[in-house]
């Protein structure tokens, strides 16, 4: 149970985490914690992501602050994450602090439903996306 929350954990934080200094470590990150269709859909859109996260000069910080088990078999598993994106960027240099973000900061919040499935190299994301 342990291992399905931390790889659950470990990918939001990643996905979640862009940093224009570092473009090539995020998406080998992001790509490497996934599997299968998920996977095929970061690498498909990740040069995409990169050009806006550089554009913007974006680096942000995830964090994950639960990780809830909904469902655990030999090989998959499905689990319910709360998470925030801390986004900081020129475009931002005018935003006030509120009582939950810093100015100069966007702070955007998520609820994720991440599938995972056992691999070789332990457990990987396959699905994540908006709760169904």
């Amino acid at each position: 149970i342990d291992a399905v929350k931390a790889a659950a954990s470990a990918e939001v934080v990643r996905l979640l985490s862009p940093d224009y200094r570092n473009l090539e470590t995020w998406a080998t990150g992001v790509t490497n914690g996934a599997v299968g269709d998920y996977q095929n859909t970061l690498q498909a859109q990740m040069e995409t992501s990169k050009a806006l996260v550089y554009q913007e000069k974006v680096v942000a910080t995830g964090s994950v602050s639960e990780v809830d088990l909904n469902d655990l078999q030999a090989t998959t598993a499905k689990t319910l994450v709360i998470a925030m994106e801390k986004e900081t960027g020129p475009s931002l240099s005018k935003t006030a602090a509120t009582s939950t973000c810093p100015a100069k900061t966007d702070c955007v919040p998520f609820v994720l439903e991440v599938g995972l499935l056992l691999t070789p190299s332990g457990w990987k994301v396959s699905k994540l996306g908006s709760p169904s």
